[in-house]
């Protein structure tokens, strides 16, 4: 019986302490888009960027080694709060607008 209430009791502490790590995750998670909100806000009409803007919308760029093939250098920018960005495809973007369209009230969202 007290086998079965350590393994419980182990098993209840694990999940506290992984349910404290995803909140302060999504506390963090929520600080950063509210500065992305912030900087985009404060930046919708950027003529030039400067070291201010880029400090505030990029995270870190990492530059990868050259192509041998290509000659081309790969670089990944992250952005504040939402990672790595992919540009989506022609055919991504107007699949996403349809859905959009089609459902309004689903993808409304306030910061």
């Amino acid at each position: 019986m007290t086998a079965n209430y350590e393994k419980e009791q182990k098993d209840l502490l694990k999940l506290v302490a992984d349910g404290k790590k995803n909140l302060l995750d999504a506390e963090q998670t929520k600080v950063d888009l509210r500065l992305l909100m912030k900087a985009l806000r404060d930046y919708t009409d950027i003529r030039q960027l400067t070291p201010e803007i880029a400090n505030a919308l990029i995270r870190r760029i990492e530059v990868h080694s050259k192509d041998k093939e290509t000659k081309k250098v790969k670089g990944d920018i992250y952005f504040t709060a939402i990672g790595l960005f992919s540009v989506p495809t022609g055919k991504e973007m107007l699949s996403a607008m349809g859905e959009i369209r089609q459902n309004p009230q689903q993808f409304k969202f306030s910061a």
